[in-house]
């Protein structure tokens, strides 16, 4: 008769086994340090999020504006957005850098401040509005058809961009006239073509009536 076989050898006995648990402490570690966040190389593309503009607009008599409106511009003068004041008060995300706030309504008088955008931050700017005179500008042209766009550009005493309005198309061959709302002061207005053709005038607001006399710009 055989005997049975031993349950274990010593020296099955004494080899180790594996602890499961460091095992997978091992394995978490090393996904750890396989999926951690690196500084990204040169050659990677980093998306920012963009900034934001809430125009806080305080107007005194506000009673009776229909409209009002904010228009962001570069400090070199190219559009980036516009914020419908009437019913709401934050840009859409812009990108990081400065900006100047173009804020002007059914008789208010333009006005303007520079800001930062930074990204993922929102600017508030607080506007104190006051009430303007309703003035016309009038673009008169050497030659009909002389330019295709100009833009007309509205600067306050101290040297700041006011208004502006960037690109105005002309649609006939007869005189041009924009509408601007000026308030008490001293402004310059100037005007550039598409074809070179330029303009300079100065006026002094000392009523806020309207004025039927139109601020000529004459185009040369």
């Amino acid at each position: 008769m055989r005997r049975a076989a031993s349950a274990a050898s010593p020296a099955a006995s004494s080899v180790p086994t594996a602890n499961p648990w460091s095992t997978r402490r091992s394995a978490c570690r090393r996904r750890a340090f396989d999926t951690a966040p690196t500084a990204p190389s040169a050659g990677t593309i980093v998306l920012l999020r963009g900034g934001r503009v809430t125009i806080n607009a305080v107007v005194e008599a506000r009673t009776g504006v229909k409209w009002l409106s904010a228009t962001l511009q570069t400090l070199t003068g190219q559009f980036a957005a516009h914020v419908d004041v009437t019913e709401k008060t934050t840009s859409e995300p812009l990108a990081p850098g400065r900006y100047i706030v173009l804020v002007n309504g059914d008789g208010v008088a333009a006005a303007s401040r520079e800001c930062e955008v930074k990204d993922g931050e929102t600017t508030t700017l607080r506007f104190d509005l006051a009430r303007g005179s309703r003035r016309s500008v009038e673009l008169h042209q050497p030659n009909p058809n002389s330019w295709s766009t100009v833009d007309v550009v509205v600067i306050d005493a101290q040297g700041q961009r006011a208004w502006s309005m960037l690109g105005f198309t002309r649609r006939d061959e007869a005189e041009s006239h924009i509408v601007v709302c000026l308030g008490r002061g001293v402004w310059t207005l100037e005007a550039k073509t598409d074809t070179g053709l330029t303009a300079r005038a100065t006026v002094q607001v000392t009523e806020l009536a309207e004025v039927r006399e139109p601020i000529v710009l004459d185009l040369h």
